[in-house]
């Protein structure tokens, strides 16, 4: 059978009808739904972790980026004596998945206190690393608040040396160092594009092992003992936005030092209050820090305005990180 011209043509456009429809359908039911977790973090406009001093912001890492950091952290004075302490710390962080970021590290420090009578030196070195995970669970655009949740465990080998010249010899003593903290790090636009704030809490564990016998603080004076330590920090932030490359700003911590793993007995406490900076010096390249001094503190069974005996009377941070 002939089909006729008109029957032909209408055959024509209801083929050509049905094929765009059907072209336009995979875009429409195909098309992926970003994850809950990726619209969780995304954030319009990016804020650096490091313009809150000691606290930090809740961003992380874009999905596939890199980026380096070099840190210095200084603490001086003590209730003992004198008291020099600094630590180095370099990382590399990138973020594998959505929301995650994760940063392996590797710090060196040392100190040296002479006691009060000018005899006895303590020096005290310690070699390790550490491993940071980050979680983004709330991005400032979507909830006002930026919430994220991290951890970081770590390991430190640890070299003890006292000295004293009216003894017959020096004593030295290794230790091992075991470390875990889990932190909330919370963040928040007070004036958009001109005032940041930031809150965190930090709960940290400690396990020092003793090789030898010495003086370390321990409770227990057993060989290979395993002293247990741990610490609550509250930390609050706030850091105005100068220019396009520069903050500067104001930091309260309070910092609680306990015996066992789980806040078990409280054995001194500290208010800490310091400037911030924060640099923006290249596209890639940030220079941030702070200095606190201790305005407030009482240690357990001392009579004093000040915990000279778990803190230092003053602490300080430089840190340069750069994005690759």
């Amino acid at each position: 059978m002939r089909m006729s011209l008109s029957a032909l043509f209408a055959t024509a456009l209801s083929l050509t009808a049905s094929a765009a429809v059907a072209a336009d359908m995979p875009s429409r039911v195909l098309k992926p739904t970003p994850p809950a977790a990726s619209i969780a973090c995304k954030e319009t406009s990016g804020l650096s972790t490091d313009i809150f001093g000691f606290s930090s912001g809740s961003d992380v890492l874009d999905l596939g980026a890199w980026g380096g950091a070099l840190e210095y952290n200084g603490a001086f004075g003590t209730r003992f004596g004198t008291l020099q302490g600094h630590n180095i710390k370099a990382q590399v962080s990138t973020s594998p998945f959505p929301c995650l970021e994760i940063g392996p590290s590797l710090n060196y420090g040392f100190s040296r206190l002479h006691s009060n009578t000018g005899l006895t030196t303590f020096n005290n070195s310690a070699f390790g690393g550490q491993i940071e995970f980050k979680y983004k669970l709330l991005g400032r655009s979507i909830h006002g608040i930026g919430l994220t949740i991290a951890a970081e465990p770590g390991y430190s080998a640890i070299d003890n040396k006292l000295s004293n010249p009216l003894a017959p010899f020096t004593s030295s003593e290794g230790s091992r160092l075991g470390t875990n903290t889990v932190k909330l790090l919370s963040d928040f636009v007070i004036m958009p594009d001109r005032l940041f704030g930031a809150i965190n809490v930090e709960y940290a564990q400690t396990w020092t092992s003793r090789e030898r016998l010495g003086l370390n603080g321990c409770a227990s004076f057993s060989l290979n003992a395993w002293c247990r330590g741990s610490a609550l920090n509250i930390r609050a932030a706030l850091s105005a936005k100068v220019n396009d490359a520069f903050y500067v700003g104001v930091e309260g911590q309070h910092l609680r030092a306990y015996s066992g793993t789980f806040l078990n007995k409280l054995n001194g406490h500290a208010l800490f209050v310091g400037p911030t900076f924060f640099w923006q010096a290249t596209e890639k390249l940030t220079v941030s820090g702070t200095f606190a001094t201790q305005v407030a503190g009482q240690a357990r069974g001392v009579r004093n305005d000040l915990d000279l005996t778990n803190f230092s009377r003053n602490i300080a941070k430089l840190k340069f990180a750069y994005s690759f």
